[in-house]
C-alpha cells in the first residue's frame, strides 16, 4: 500500500514545523502511528484516499500520513503530509474533531476544487480528541459503494471503524491488497456473507460452482476455515500462502469489530467493541511465483555467464602478460600493457556489475579500482608518481559504466606515457563533479605539458582516438585537453537517469 508518514521514524512524529506541539505523550503518537500502519490496506478496501489526521495544543490540525488505493485512481495526487487544515476548507474534519463523532459529508471540498463524499472518524485517547482518520471517495465510487450488498456495506464501515479504535492488530505483516484479490464478509460463526465477484471467480477455479454466501466457510476449504478461525481467536490479522493442484493463492483474514453487531449502521456510540467476524481475502499468486521462479532460474544462468566471463578476461590478461614479458620489442611490450590495462578496466566494471539485479555503478569506487590496478601494473618502480583520488561519490547507471571506465582508464595511460618523460615523480589526480545536468571526469597531471600548437585530432595517439569516440559517440559528451600546470584532460557528459505505481480498475 502507498503510504507516507510526516513522521521521520516510528518512535517519533516530528510536528513542530507544521505548528502541532511535541508535548503530546510517547503513548498518543505511539498510538498515531499504530493506526497509520492500518491505512494503506483501509485505502484499499474502502477504494478511496485515506489521510490521519493529529490535533496539537494550539488547535493546529496537520495531516501526518497518508495511503492512495490501488484499485482506484486516487484523489490526492499529490503528498498531502505535513498540510494544515483549516476550519472553512475542512469543515466536516472540523466537525467530527469538535463533536466528537463519525461524520459523513457527500458535498466535500476535495484537491483542486472536486467535490468529494467524505467519511471522517475522531480518534480519541483516554477521552480526548487527538486526531481523524478520513476517508475521501469520488461521488462516482460512492454511488458504486452504495450499491453494493448491504453485508459488505457494513463490513467495511466496521473495518473502517476498528481502524479508528485502532483495534486491527497485526496489519503491517499484510502484503497490499490489490484490484484482482477476492474477498469474502465471513461471520464470527464463519459464514459467508458475502462474496466478491472476483473472490466467486477465483474459488470457481478451485471446483466451487455455487454461490458462496449462505455457506460454511469450512465447506470450501478447512484451510480458510481454520485461518479465519485462528484469526478471530487470536484478534489479528493473519495471512498464509498454499499451494493447491496448480495455483498458489495468498490469503488472509482480518478480524472486524462493531459497537452494535450487524443490526445497524449508525450511530456509533458503545460500550465497548464487539467481534463480529472477518475479512476473508484471496490473490492468485501462481503467475507471479512462477515468474520469481523463472528469474531465478535467468539470475542463476547469468551467474554463471558472469563467472566464465570473469574467467575468460582472467586468462586473456594472464596470456598477455605472458607475451608482454617474452617480448623482445620495447613498442610491443608497451603494446601488451596498455591492451591488458583497458582489458582490467572491463574487469572492474563487470565485477561492479556482477550481482544480478544491479544496474547502478558507483563512479568514485570504479575509479579508485582503476587507481589501484594502474599502479600495480603500469607505473614503473623508479618513477614515484602519486595518483589522487577526488571529488564526491557519483552513481552511474550500467551503460554509462564501461564507457567511463576506458575513458579514465585511457586518459590515465596518456598521462603517465606522455607526462613524464624525463621525470622522476609527480602527481596525477581524478576529480569527480556532478552538476545539475552534467558529469564531470578531469584527469590532471602536473608534467611537462602539450607541445606547442598540439591539435588532438592530429596529433593524438590511438589512446586519445579511443577516449574521443568514447566520449562523444559512447556517452554523448565532450572531451577536451588544456595546458595547465601540466596537462588537464576534461571530460563531460549528460547526467542518464538512474532509476510509480499504476491503478487499474476491477468491478
Amino acid at each position: 500500500m502507498a503510504v507516507h508518514f510526516l513522521a521521520t521514524d516510528t518512535a517519533e512524529i516530528d510536528m513542530q514545523t507544521q505548528g502541532i506541539s511535541n508535548t503530546l505523550g510517547d503513548q498518543r503518537r505511539a498510538y498515531l502511528d499504530e493506526i497509520a500502519q492500518a491505512i494503506g490496506l483501509l485505502a484499499d478496501v474502502s477504494r478511496g484516499d485515506v489521510l490521519l489526521y493529529a490535533v496539537g495544543e494550539r488547535e493546529h490540525v496537520t495531516v501526518i500520513a497518508q495511503a492512495r488505493p490501488h484499485s482506484v485512481p486516487p484523489i490526492h495526487d499529490a503528498d498531502a503530509t505535513g498540510q494544515v487544515a483549516n476550519p472553512i476548507e475542512h469543515s466536516t474534519i472540523y466537525r467530527a474533531l469538535s463533536g466528537g463523532q463519525y461524520v459523513a459529508n457527500k458535498n466535500s471540498q476535495g484537491p483542486y476544487g472536486a467535490v468529494v463524499a467524505q467519511e471522517v472518524f475522531p480518534i480519541v485517547f483516554y477521552g480526548q480528541v487527538i486526531g481523524a482518520l478520513s476517508i475521501e471517495k469520488t461521488l462516482i465510487e460512492q454511488e458504486r459503494h452504495e450499491r453494493r450488498a448491504r453485508a459488505f456495506q457494513i463490513a467495511v464501515r466496521n473495518f473502517q471503524w476498528g481502524v479508528s479504535k485502532n483495534l486491527i492488530r497485526g496489519v503491517e505483516g499484510l502484503s497490499p491488497f490489490g484490484e484482482y484479490d477476492g474477498i469474502l464478509v465471513v461471520d464470527a460463526a464463519r459464514h459467508i456473507q458475502y462474496a466478491s465477484g472476483v473472490a466467486n471467480l477465483l474459488y470457481r477455479r478451485l471446483g466451487a460452482m455455487d454461490l458462496l454466501p449462505g455457506k460454511r466457510l469450512s465447506i470450501l476449504r478447512d484451510s480458510d476455515d481454520d485461518l479465519v478461525r485462528r484469526a478471530l481467536e487470536a484478534g489479528r490479522c493473519l495471512e498464509e500462502e498454499t499451494e493447491e493442484g496448480a495455483f498458489i493463492w495468498i490469503k488472509k483474514a482480518v478480524p472486524l469489530y462493531s459497537p452494535l453487531g450487524w443490526r445497524r449502521l449508525l450511530p456509533w456510540e458503545t460500550n465497548g467493541p464487539r467481534l463480529v467476524g472477518a475479512l476473508f481475502m484471496i490473490h492468485d499468486a501462481t503467475e507471479e511465483r512462477k515468474k520469481q521462479q523463472r528469474l531465478k532460474l535467468k539470475e542463476a544462468m547469468l551467474e554463471e555467464i558472469q563467472h566464465r566471463v570473469r574467467n575468460s578476461l582472467q586468462t586473456i590478461i594472464s596470456l598477455l602478460r605472458m607475451q608482454a614479458r617474452r617480448a623482445e620489442s620495447e613498442e610491443t611490450r608497451n603494446v601488451l600493457e596498455e591492451s591488458i590495462t583497458r582489458l582490467l578496466s572491463v574487469a572492474a566494471v563487470h565485477d561492479f556489475l556482477y550481482n544480478p539485479g544491479e544496474h547502478i555503478v558507483d563512479l568514485r569506487a570504479l575509479s579508485e579500482r582503476i587507481l589501484q590496478e594502474t599502479a600495480r601494473g603500469i607505473i614503473a618502480p623508479d618513477k614515484k608518481i602519486e595518483l589522487i583520488l577526488e571529488g564526491p561519490t557519483v552513481h552511474l547507471p550500467a551503460h554509462q559504466a564501461t564507457p567511463c571506465a576506458l575513458v579514465i582508464n585511457e586518459l590515465l595511460l596518456n598521462a603517465l606515457e606522455h607526462g613524464y618523460p624525463d621525470q622522476a615523480g609527480g602527481r596525477v589526480s581524478i576529480t569527480l563533479r556532478e552538476t545539475y545536468d552534467n558529469i564531470v571526469i578531469e584527469i590532471q597531471d602536473d608534467g611537462s605539458g602539450l607541445p606547442e600548437n598540439f591539435d588532438a585530432r592530429r596529433d593524438g595517439s590511438l589512446g586519445l582516438s579511443i577516449v574521443r569516440s568514447l566520449v562523444e559517440d559512447g556517452l554523448a559528451g565532450h572531451f577536451e585537453l588544456k595546458n595547465r600546470d601540466g596537462v588537464a584532460a576534461i571530460v563531460t557528459f549528460p547526467k542518464a537517469p538512474t532509476g510509480d505505481e499504476s491503478w487499474t480498475e476491477l468491478e
